[in-house]
């Protein structure tokens, strides 16, 4: 067995890098006309700029696709010739150039106009890979969206009713605070309809109204009345286990098919957890809200040109995670693809990146990089 001795430590002109996979990164942004707009956008106080539009943006999109927002993480790449050619930038920025130009991108009117390329740049890229599944209630498609309505101090925000002026439809679990279980039950048994899954468990799922306070007009509320005299392991209770579900909704539907939905909620949660937690988004750079915005718009491209590199992967018969997936989380991809060293070769006038033989991801990237291509 090979034993780890003492070494000499030197260096050599060998352009190696850490971050191999922003290739493909710079690929899905080159498929997008963002960064012809980009160039051809006005800053008024940036009028003719060393640095182009273009390059601080697509600079900030390398720093969050390896989850380092901090604007001073840019000063490690100033002269990595690699980070300037995988993301095709004729100049990286320094430090106080990337925070004046997001600072005057950020508060001046004519700026704007960014705002539509971001969703315009996310549509284009999305397109060829994602495919919308809605789920139907009586033919209506609806995507559920998990809405935390309670993110920061809600003193005094008046956020009450929000939704209604949107004519979003809503389902949102209630709190029965005071209210009696053996009171729904008896409610249950009197007008819900009652399903017997198994010996000694009935379940009861129906509708009714309520006011969510005196003087308020009544709204739907739908609800689940789990009776259990018998445990699943067959033990009878002395007295029977009363469990009750009960949701706001503006949904008119049956009360059987409205019940599952609330659950695909969760389908949102890991997504909410990686863009603060994976992309380092916890805590913005900037101290202006205007340009924590700004930040936020870029990072939302970046967090979908990321899930792409994930989803192409997923068929992929060399990824070496065996275990069956449906998404890879954002974890996983900056790990795995985007911190993928390679070596930047130059000869004959053209420049590629080579990757180690004994790297599992190889032949990972490569897919990628021709799937792109």
């Amino acid at each position: 067995m090979p034993i780890m001795t003492k070494r000499t430590i030197g260096d050599n002109d060998w352009l190696v890098t850490s971050q191999g996979g922003l290739g493909v990164i710079g690929q899905l942004l080159a498929a997008t006309p963002l960064g012809a707009q980009l160039t051809a956008s006005q800053v008024p106080e940036a009028d003719h700029p060393d640095t182009s539009h273009r390059d601080v943006v697509f600079s900030v999109i390398g720093l969050l696709a390896q989850g380092q927002p901090d604007y001073d993480h840019i000063e490690a790449f100033r002269h990595d010739p690699f980070f300037a050619l995988a993301l095709s930038l004729d100049q990286v920025p320094s430090s106080p150039t990337l925070r004046q130009r997001l600072d005057q991108a950020a508060t001046h009117e004519d700026t704007v106009h960014w705002n539509p390329l971001w969703q315009e740049a996310t549509d284009t890229v999305l397109a060829p890979y994602i495919n919308c599944h809605p789920i139907r209630i009586g033919g209506t498609p609806d995507v559920p969206l998990d809405v935390d309505v309670s993110p920061f101090d809600n003193g005094k925000t008046k956020k009450e009713g929000v939704s209604r002026e949107g004519h979003a439809d809503f389902l949102i679990k209630r709190n029965l605070r005071r209210e009696a279980p053996e009171d729904w039950l008896a409610l249950a048994r009197a007008e819900g309809h009652a399903v017997t899954p198994r010996e000694g468990k009935i379940t009861y799922r129906g509708a009714t109204m309520r006011s969510p306070r005196v003087g308020d007009d009544p709204e739907r509320v739908v609800y689940e009345v789990v009776e259990r005299t018998i445990t699943a392991e067959g033990q009878t209770l002395l007295f029977p286990d009363i469990a009750v579900a009960t949701y706001w909704t503006s949904l008119s539907q049956n009360p059987a098919d409205i019940l599952p939905w609330y659950p695909d909620h969760g389908t949102m949660e890991p997504y909410h957890s990686e863009y603060k937690t994976d992309m380092n988004l916890e805590r913005l750079p900037s101290g202006k809200f205007a340009t924590n915005q700004l930040i936020l718009q870029i990072a939302l491209l970046t967090f979908n040109l990321l899930r792409i590199m994930g989803q192409a992967t997923l068929g992929n018969p060399h990824v070496p995670l065996r275990q069956p997936v449906v998404r890879r989380r954002l974890r996983t991809v900056i790990q795995n693809l985007v911190f993928c060293a390679a070596r930047l070769i130059r000869h004959a006038r053209r420049e590629w990146a080579c990757y180690a033989r004994h790297n599992p991801w190889r032949h990972v990237l490569g897919s990628l990089y021709a799937q792109l291509t």
